[in-house]
């Protein structure tokens, strides 16, 4: 009798395992066949981080976030998508559209000869020098006589070094000297930069950039001034 019910449970016990498997067998089929899920929506996340360039520059997508919503409500991050402006930029250039499927974001854009960017500016509470991507100096505010004109000056980075050139002025200011004088940098322990210009011969007026300022402008990969 006690074999007899043995048996019978290990039976049991068979027909559970084999009903097991089969339900597991069915939910793989039935997952198998269901359809993949379906891209419904592309959400921008955060834009393009560039949106200054200079003539004959290649768009830079760096900072851009995309996110596409799925049918089965799952969300994921897009990196396939595909712009329109791959050639370097013109002055005509102000729309850059970028494409994910039947989605399209556009972005706007500046592009400028070296002549009319700023690559930075150093400013003293008197006076501002106003430094262009061609390598001319801008010097608006008291140094410069009240003229947002660009002086008779120019500057230039290398990759290593940076090299400022002002124009020295005798008194009076029309008898400005016709040549530039390079300009004394100096670098304290924590790569800060400063400068003195004497102003129309008489007048010390002292410039000054941080270290932070210059590195973000002045890489090793950067030459200034650009051509074109």
């Amino acid at each position: 009798m006690k074999e007899k019910q043995v048996k019978k449970v290990g039976k049991s016990l068979l027909c559970t395992a084999l009903s097991v498997v089969s339900l597991a067998a069915l939910v793989a089929t039935v997952a198998g066949c269901a359809e993949p899920a379906t891209l419904e929506e592309v959400q921008l996340m955060t834009p393009v981080e560039k949106t200054e360039y200079l003539v004959g520059e290649s768009f830079d997508p760096a900072g851009l976030s995309l996110v596409g919503v799925y049918s089965d409500g799952s969300r994921k991050m897009i990196t396939d998508y595909t712009y329109d402006k791959t050639s370097p930029l013109t002055k005509e250039d102000t729309l850059v559209k970028i494409t994910v499927g039947e989605y399209v974001f556009e972005t706007e854009i500046t592009v400028v000869t070296p002549a009319e960017k700023i690559i930075f500016l150093m400013a003293n509470g008197v006076d501002t020098l106003e430094f262009y991507g061609d390598g001319h100096i801008a010097i608006v505010g008291g140094a410069g006589g009240g003229s947002n004109e660009p002086d008779e000056t120019y500057w230039s980075w290398d990759g290593k070094e940076l090299e400022i050139w002002l124009t020295e002025w005798t008194v009076p200011k029309k008898e400005k000297a016709d040549y530039k004088t390079k300009m004394d940098l100096k670098y304290d322990e924590m790569g800060n930069l400063s400068f003195q210009y004497y102003v129309r011969g008489q007048w010390c007026i002292n410039y000054a950039a941080t270290k932070t300022l210059l590195d973000s402008v002045l890489t090793p990969d950067t030459r200034y001034p650009v051509e074109g």
